[in-house]
């Protein structure tokens, strides 16, 4: 892997971490280096990683609503990205990660908790929690 950040790497194409928030630069501001993905490379392999990444807007939204794709990393292969998101042995998987009809089960039974009532209900407290992680 190369040390320099995604935004220093003049026109070769970022991979790997500097597609992620682990790199500083594209952490900071992802648009320049998302849009010349864009321009230049829209569907990009990424072998590091051994995962698409995909910077147009329909072609996310047909991938999304492709029911044959899966979210479940338990139906992974062996090696990619999805893969790290694994639950480990005997804890129960994420929500964020399961198909449907588990995830609409599941979303159904949170959405309860999640109404506009209950969420500025609980802004006063969540304003302090991020007062008191910002002055740490």
């Amino acid at each position: 892997m190369i040390d320099q950040p995604a935004h220093d790497q003049g026109e070769r194409t970022p991979t790997g971490a500097e597609l992620t928030a682990l790199d500083p630069m594209f952490r900071t501001d992802p648009h320049p280096v998302l849009a010349r993905l864009r321009r230049d490379e829209p569907v990009h392999y990424d072998a590091v990683i051994n995962r698409w990444v995909l910077t147009r807007h329909d072609d996310v939204e047909r991938v999304l609503r492709d029911r044959t794709m899966s979210l479940d990393p338990h139906k992974a292969n062996e090696g990619t990205y999805m893969r790290l998101f694994l639950p480990p042995p005997g804890q129960a998987a994420n929500m964020l990660f399961s198909d449907p009809p588990d995830h609409t089960r599941l979303r159904a039974l949170v959405n309860k908790a999640f109404t506009r009532a209950r969420s500025s209900a609980w802004r006063p407290a969540s304003a302090g929690s991020s007062a008191s992680c910002s002055t740490r």
